[in-house]
């Protein structure tokens, strides 16, 4: 297998205040057959003057109008020469041996084989080097060599507790992008997470790689992922209803149930009042089981006990009321 190329994609944005440190943190990596696409999205600040800066034998630089991340990754890949993708958001980093240990791993295994690592999140302005992944992020690493079994675990179809994997923590075969198909340029809200269901639940293993990404957290700026409109909603449904067609194409078992009904009733709580219509859709995808795990609900503690005793639906009626009336 050699030293295999290694394309890292990433779609540029107004990024001129990160996207230096990002494009560092690919050059030091302590493995070197990489090349390195950076795809401008229509970026209207000096993200590109700053690229350009830093052109080199291993960077190329594409420009499009403005089409969203996926659109850029999609042309990213089109251009990869790479036997293996690693995608990178302007903003974020990679741990100086990430991709030399996550290639060292694949090796050992066969060509349909998928790693990833833990994630690091930290805010703007402080030194990713001084933050640890959180001790909790572990209890989702079980069932990593077997793809159905991780991704039911991940979505909390064992345990009622879902969790996610950053975009940055994979390192994936660019064959098995070519048989799971290109990113969804419709999606906006979830796009990683349908792509890489569809690419977790195709491969023949998953590898887990003690080796960091680092994702940048913002406190002063919306992001999308915190999104609210309805047509990141209307992204959001279609993503699960991806996944559930996904994984259930692969194995209708109790657990794989559980993780539809909990990925499916966390969106109608999101939608119970603010987008009626996404909220029934959602309510009559539900898989009708007898669901063993408790939803989680926030809140005051009596509204916990609401929670307990008399439904999320019930409880989320109250919590809503408590906050307009504390907000007179």
């Amino acid at each position: 297998m050699g030293n295999p190329l290694v394309s890292i994609i990433i779609p540029l944005y107004n990024a001129e205040q990160f996207i230096v440190e990002t494009i560092h943190s690919v050059l030091d990596q302590t493995y070197q057959n990489i090349e390195v696409i950076i795809v401008d999205d229509g970026s209207t600040d000096q993200s590109l003057q700053k690229v350009s800066a830093l052109a080199n034998d291993q960077i190329r630089l594409f420009k499009q109008n403005n089409k969203g991340a996926s659109a850029a990754r999609n042309y990213g890949l089109k251009e990869a020469k790479g036997d293996y993708i690693q995608f990178l958001d302007s903003d974020d980093l990679l741990a100086p041996d990430k991709i030399e240990k996550q290639i060292a791993q694949i090796k050992e295994h066969s060509l349909n084989t998928v790693a990833y690592c833990s994630t690091v999140y930290f805010p703007n302005g402080a030194d990713h080097r001084s933050f640890t992944p959180n001790p909790d992020e572990g209890s989702f690493m079980d069932y990593s060599k077997n793809p159905l079994k991780f991704m039911i675990n991940l979505w909390g179809g064992y345990t009622g507790k879902g969790s996610m994997i950053a975009v940055h923590s994979w390192l994936t075969p660019k064959t098995l992008i070519d048989k799971v198909g290109f990113w969804n340029e419709q999606l906006s809200l979830d796009d990683d997470g349908e792509f890489f269901a569809r690419v977790a639940l195709n491969a023949d293993q998953l590898i887990y790689t003690n080796t960091y990404c680092y994702y940048r957290k913002f406190e002063d700026r919306p992001s999308l992922s915190r999104s609210k409109n309805e047509k990141a909603y209307e992204s959001l449904y279609q993503s699960i209803d991806v996944k559930k067609q996904t994984l259930l194409s692969k194995t209708n078992e109790l657990n794989a149930q559980y993780a539809i009904y909990r990925l499916y009733v966390d969106f109608a709580i999101q939608t119970f009042l603010k987008y009626p219509n996404l909220y029934k859709k959602a309510s009559t995808e539900i898989p009708k089981v007898s669901y063993p795990f408790k939803i989680e609900f926030g809140g005051k503690k009596f509204i916990q006990m609401v929670n307990r005793y008399l439904g999320w639906k019930t409880a989320f009626l109250v919590r809503n009321l408590y906050y307009k009336l504390n907000a007179r």
